[in-house]
Parts: structure tokens; sequence; C-alpha cells
């Protein structure tokens, strides 16, 4: 008796929580159906602008890459029509590209070009030209300061930048604050930084007493961007 009566009483449990699961589904099964749905609609959205991000990224890091190759093949052809459709290509990348490490990887070798472009037409006596290809390198340092602050390698690079150009218009305070500035943003086992303080010494030797006139380089620059700004500094997943 006892066990049919458990028995009974385990029926009436079951069949007042189905009744009750029933009248909740009655009351709010539209509910519950709509909040899946847009679940599985919002879930499809972000898997589809993930999807389209990466793409993007891969389109970016192909393109920065094909451009530089290009470029390292023209060696020969500085002022051929090729290499400066290369360059103003690099140059819309720079501002378009979603990736800040391909932005700014783009624009640092632009920019670092144009540096060298500028150190060669002060040796040919070309003024004018000098001028445009400075300001040109300096905007490029500048975006990368302001864009990319908070990325420390490429802070690092555009403060070298612009301190071998003030170097180069014979600016010795103003290079030696920006190669400082290099030192600060990275520790001393970076390239970069030790070519900070080579050249921080060098200009303090230069500036003594008793040193001998100041000679602008005569070293004539290559097409390529620097290596020290595109092959040690192949795109990554991250930077500091």
């Amino acid at each position: 008796m006892k066990k049919e009566r458990r028995h009974e009483l385990s029926e009436n449990v079951l069949a007042h929580e189905l009744a009750q699961a029933k009248t909740f589904l009655q009351r709010y099964g539209n509910w519950i159906i709509g909040a899946l749905s847009v679940l599985i609609i919002v879930g499809l959205i972000a898997w589809y602008h993930h999807k389209k991000v990466n793409e993007e990224l891969a389109n970016e890091t192909y393109l920065y890459q094909a451009l530089i190759s290009s470029l390292n093949k023209m060696q020969s052809s500085q002022n051929s029509k090729d290499v400066e459709q290369c360059i103003s290509e690099l140059e819309e990348l720079a501002q378009s590209a979603k990736s800040p490490i391909i932005s700014a990887l783009a624009a640092i070798n632009v920019a670092d070009l144009m540096a060298g472009r500028y150190t060669y037409a002060l040796t040919q006596g070309q003024a004018e030209k000098a001028e445009k290809y400075r300001k040109k390198a300096e905007k490029l340092y500048q975006f990368v300061l302001n864009k990319h602050s908070d990325r420390k390698i490429f802070v690092a690079k555009a403060h070298y930048g612009l301190g071998t150009l003030a170097e180069n218009q014979g600016k010795w305070e103003t290079a030696i604050s920006e190669y400082q500035k290099v030192r600060r943003s990275l520790i001393s086992a970076y390239p970069v930084v030790s070519q900070a303080i080579f050249r921080i010494n060098r200009i303090k030797q230069w500036t003594k007493p008793g040193s001998k006139p100041i000679r602008f380089a005569t070293t004539i620059p290559a097409t390529q961007p620097a290596t020290n700004s595109s092959a040690a500094t192949q795109p990554t997943t991250s930077h500091n």
C-alpha cells in the first residue's frame, strides 16, 4: 500500500509540474523563441564580421608585402613611374589600413625612403627637392607618433627618423632630443636604440670645442625602404 501511495504521489507531482510548464510555455513561449532567434542572428552577424575583418587584415598584409617586394626589385629605377606608384600605394595603405601594424609599417617605410632621398638631394645641392622630401618624411613620422603612440617600436623608429632629419639640418639639440626619446621608448637591446646612442655620442664628439667642421654624409641611399624598418619589423600579432 505504501509503495502504491508513493507512486500515486509521484504521478501527481509530475502532472502538476507538467501543467506548470505548459502554462509557462503558453505564456512566455513566444518570448523565448524570439529571444533565441535574436541570439542566433546576433551570433551569425558577429561571426560574419569577424570573418570579414580577418580577410581584410590578410589582404592588407599581402598588399604591404607585395609593395615592399616590388620596391626592393626596383633599386635601379628610383625615378620610374612604377616606383612612385608603389610609394603612393604604400602611403594610401598607411592611411587606410585597419591593422595598426600594417599602417605604421607602411608609414615608417615611406618616411625612411623620403629621409634617404632628402639626404641625397642635400649632397647634390638640390635644395628644393631636399626640402620637399624632408617635409614629407616629417609628416609621415608625425603621423606614426600621433596615430600609433601606443606602439613603442614604431614610436622609437619615428623619433629616430626625426632625429636624422634634424641632424642633417645641423640642429644638434633637436637631434639629440629625438634620439633621447628613442632611448626612453625601448630597452637597449633594440638595434634602433643602439643606433640612437651612437648618433648622440657622435654629435657630442662633433660639437665639442676644437672639433673639426661637420660634413654631411655622401652615401647614396637605396631605393628600397631601410632594412631596419621593413625586414626587422615584419607584421606580427602583437606589439608593445
